[in-house]
């Protein structure tokens, strides 16, 4: 687990310098990578402080599932507000 903790970090430290290093004159697209950088350098801001990982809304581990699909993940509702708007739908099964 540690590994992978560790290769979340790598990941999120190589995010922000993707980042900032990325220059675009579309006002929407800059808008959307100044938010981006903004959530990445909290969630290594959380990991100094050693708080990476916690829910902030509740206090309980978040799944690292969760966090390897998105490490700049906040709460728990934030999955499930993911999964609500992006996952699959289940369809009925007929008889």
């Amino acid at each position: 687990m540690d590994n992978q903790k560790q290769q979340v970090y790598r990941q999120l430290k190589q995010a922000h310098l993707d980042l900032e290093a990325h220059q675009t004159s579309n006002v929407l697209v800059r808008h959307f990578i100044e938010q981006e950088k903004l959530d990445v350098a909290y969630a290594l801001e959380k990991w100094e402080k050693g708080t990476f990982g916690i829910c902030e809304m509740s206090g309980e581990l978040i799944p690292f599932e969760m966090i390897h699909f998105l490490p700049t993940i906040r709460t728990k509702d934030e999955w499930t507000s993911i999964q609500a708007k992006y996952g699959k739908s289940r369809l009925p099964i007929s008889p």
